[in-house]
């Protein structure tokens, strides 16, 4: 997660007497293997909350961004095909700075393209006060998880009350937020719907509690 603040540009016959700032998100989800004693599981994210804690600044109601339901623009990048047989090892990776997915992919060329989409496409409220606003993400219906990269996507306005001032951003996420998406080797192909979805819930509350907690991602900025 990043966040960038940018002077709000003031005109030459402007009356305002505050320093105002834009403020923008980037933020990217992705589905991630964790290894288990006896396998490895795979889970996404079907909701979170970003919040902001701002010390001698504030971000009044109507001065937020992102509410409702956002469709960004699709990601498109054009790829080559260059295998029907594929070879990878993926990790999880939980540092809190740097928290997805990596990757190592190898393959034999064939030639040929083929178009890759990335894309995210959450419902948005925001909530909280001036100086602790929060923005609630939630998948819409049926989607199952948060896939892709929201980039540079605008918050909203930053009114400086005093300096120095900072924000200090966490985005969390709770019990019902963590979805397994995939499983390896942990239980048998005959074990009945009830028992899985059972074992699915206590495993997603470890990886909540042990992975997760207190924040997924954390971001400080300090201005003088």
């Amino acid at each position: 997660m990043e966040l960038k603040v940018e002077p709000v540009s003031t005109g030459i016959f402007s009356s305002r007497k505050r320093e105002q700032f834009k403020l923008y998100l980037t933020i990217q989800f992705n589905e991630q293997w964790v290894q288990m004693p006896f396998g490895r599981v795979r889970f996404g994210l079907k909701g979170g909350e970003l919040r902001l804690r701002l010390k001698n600044a504030k971000i009044p109601l109507e001065a937020r961004n992102l509410s409702g339901s956002f469709d960004p623009d699709v990601e498109k990048q054009r790829k080559q095909q260059e295998s029907k047989e594929n070879h990878s090892k993926v990790e999880a990776s939980w540092d809190k700075n740097q928290p997805g997915v990596k990757a190592n992919h190898s393959q034999k060329n064939t030639g040929g393209t083929t178009d890759g989409f990335h894309f995210i496409d959450p419902q948005i409220t925001t909530k909280g006060s001036e100086d602790s606003p929060a923005w609630v993400f939630e998948v819409k219906t049926g989607q199952p998880v948060f896939k892709g990269l929201l980039k540079e996507v605008e918050l909203g306005t930053i009114d400086v009350m005093a300096k120095p001032w900072d924000i200090e951003a966490t985005f969390e996420v709770f019990k019902p937020d963590v979805h397994l998406t995939g499983a390896e080797g942990l239980w048998s192909s005959e074990i009945s719907r009830e028992k899985r979805v059972v074992l699915d819930r206590k495993i997603a509350l470890l990886i909540l509690e042990h992975q997760l907690k207190p924040y997924l991602s954390k971001v400080v900025l300090k201005y003088d």
